[in-house]
């Protein structure tokens, strides 16, 4: 069965809410994220491995900080796998882009506000699925 999977557009307190449709357009099923801060939140990115797990990234807000990367694994039956937030000291991240190669390995690049007041670009490479997400590498070019 060919799935589909929308990313609605949610700005308050919801990161992705992310509907997977079956043939003929019937919902299979939907996640919502509601981060720590309880305030807004945008998804931007999704990608799917081969076993159809679906990786959602994008920001949501944090206590009492701004916007980190926040990133959401999910099984193909929609079970949450793993959530995962990366924010640096100036709490202003964005999550832009999301893939997964060929080992299941997640890749997320964005942006964060370094320490000069400028925008860096950042990528974080999360480990390959069933691992519990952790980090391998995380690369940082400073751009102000």
């Amino acid at each position: 069965m060919r799935r589909v999977i929308h990313i609605l557009p949610c700005f308050l307190a919801v990161l992705a809410p992310v509907l997977v449709h079956g043939q003929g357009g019937v919902p299979i099923w939907t996640n919502r994220y509601n981060g720590p801060g309880n305030g807004n939140a945008l998804a931007r990115a999704i990608a799917v491995d081969a076993s159809d797990n679906a990786f959602v990234t994008g920001d949501s807000a944090g206590i009492g900080s701004s916007a980190a990367f926040a990133t959401i694994a999910h099984s193909g039956a929609g079970v949450p796998l793993w959530t995962n937030r990366s924010g640096s000291p100036n709490h202003n991240d964005r999550a832009q882009a999301i893939t997964v190669d060929t080992n299941g390995n997640v890749f997320v690049t964005g942006y964060s506000l370094g320490s000069s007041g400028g925008y860096d670009y950042v990528t974080i490479k999360y480990s390959a699925m069933p691992a519990s997400a952790s980090v391998m590498l995380a690369v940082v070019l400073a751009g102000g």
